[in-house]
């Protein structure tokens, strides 16, 4: 998803920064503006990372620009770097960065394309499959509980390994919910009918729980009907939900994956 992007972007070149940031913003990127001489890498409190900073090197100078080299090291970032202008020294540029991936934009340019360009080589980038697996933890347990599900119910951690099956074990591909029972009998060493019964516990008591604006996004089908989602139907739609968040990183995971395989 392209919400999983952030872009930091300088104010200092004559309002070109509004047009970009409009576009990204219509793409659902998360922008950030930093100030006109200062490359700014906290947001108050909280530590940021972003995936692209966009910058006049021509305006920051060379001072500025060792000491932004700094913090990137520092901080172990390793954003894209896109400079406003064209006529700067792009080798003296890399050299002080020490960053390969730096492009140069035109000015006047056109937004659209900048954005189209930006995001199309966003999804390229590969990623490190621990913190992916990291991420979309995380999101499972967020959604899980967002379903009125807790840690209380014994069936939580099933719930909770088999979508995470699903999504890394099974490349995001709909499973059979015996399938996935099995994978949870090796995992917990618990019979299928406990698994099952557990499961299917957990998931009627966080139906009575669940957020109507959330039974309409996930479960549609099963409000109109006035029925309940299955086990099957809550574990394959759960985990095809968090794919669908994921996509361009999980499908770059699963090319990676199969490439070495």
């Amino acid at each position: 998803m392209l919400t999983d992007y952030s872009v930091l972007i300088s104010e200092s070149y004559d309002g070109q920064h509004k047009l970009l940031t409009e576009e990204l913003k219509r793409k659902g990127t998360k922008v950030h503006i930093c100030g006109d001489t200062e490359i700014e890498l906290e947001i108050g409190a909280v530590k940021y990372t972003p995936d692209v900073i966009v910058i006049d090197c021509c305006k920051l100078g060379y001072k500025k620009l060792l000491h932004f080299r700094e913090i990137l090291h520092e901080d172990d970032i390793h954003p894209i770097i896109y400079n406003i202008y064209t006529y700067d020294d792009t080798e003296t540029i890399r050299i002080l960065l020490d960053y390969d991936d730096i492009l140069h934009i035109l000015m006047p340019y056109n937004a659209k394309n900048v954005c189209h360009y930006m995001l199309d080589k966003l999804k390229r980038i590969p990623v490190d499959p621990d913190i992916l697996r990291q991420n979309i933890s995380k999101e499972i347990h967020r959604i899980i509980t967002s379903t009125g599900i807790n840690r209380k119910h014994s069936g939580y951690d099933h719930i909770y390994y088999m979508i995470f099956l699903i999504i890394f074990k099974y490349n995001g591909k709909k499973v059979q919910i015996g399938e996935l029972y099995k994978d949870i009998e090796k995992q917990y060493g618990k019979s299928t009918a406990a698994i099952e019964r557990s499961t299917r516990s957990a998931i009627v008591s966080g139906w009575e729980k669940m957020k109507p604006v959330d039974k309409q996004m996930l479960f549609e089908s099963c409000l109109a009907n006035g029925t309940k989602p299955t086990n099957a139907m809550y574990i394959n739609t759960i985990a095809l939900y968090i794919k669908h968040l994921y996509n361009d990183q999980l499908e770059m995971y699963y090319k990676n994956k199969n490439d070495h395989t």
